[in-house]
C-alpha cells in the first residue's frame, strides 16, 4: 500500500498484489496494481493493470497489460499507460478506447488530466454517439 499526498490531501493510494522494491534505482515493480486517484471535485478515478512500476523518487507511475480506467462517466481501455505525478495527468501513445452511456470512441493516443477530469484524444480518432432512448 503507497500514499501520495500534497499538502495535506491525498492525491492517490495505490495497492498491489505484490511489490518489489529494487533498491538501486527506487523503483517499485508491482503486480496487479490498483491507483485510486482523489479529484479536486471529490470525484475518483480508478486505474487498474496487470503490472507495473512506482517510482519512488518522483510518485509516477507506468502501467501496462489490460489496463482500466474507470470513473462516474466512462471506461478507458488501453494496454499501455504513464501517470506523471507533478501535472497530475495520464497518457498513453498507444490506441485507447473509452466507452460511456452515450457515445464509443477510439484513438491512437490519449492524455487525461486529472485537474480539469477531461480527456485529449490524439490522432486517428473515431467515435459513435448514441441516440438518445425515447422515453
Amino acid at each position: 500500500h503507497q500514499t501520495a499526498t500534497k499538502d495535506g490531501a491525498v492525491q492517490w493510494e495505490l495497492d498491489a498484489e505484490s511489490a518489489e522494491l529494487e533498491a538501486k534505482t527506487g523503483r517499485m515493480v508491482l503486480k496487479s496494481p490498483k491507483v485510486e486517484f482523489y479529484l479536486d471535485d471529490g470525484g475518483k478515478v480508478y486505474l487498474t493493470a496487470q503490472w507495473g512500476t512506482l517510482f519512488t523518487h518522483n510518485n509516477n507511475i507506468k502501467v501496462r497489460g489490460n489496463v482500466r480506467v474507470v470513473n462516474d462517466r466512462y471506461t478507458l481501455v488501453a494496454e499501455t499507460l504513464i501517470y506523471e505525478h507533478a501535472q497530475r495527468r495520464l497518457s498513453t501513445n498507444q490506441p485507447v478506447t473509452i466507452t460511456g452511456q452515450a457515445f464509443d470512441l477510439s484513438s491512437a493516443g490519449m492524455t487525461y488530466d486529472l485537474n480539469t477530469n477531461r480527456a485529449q484524444l490524439d490522432g486517428d480518432v473515431r467515435g459513435i454517439v448514441h441516440e438518445k432512448p425515447a422515453i
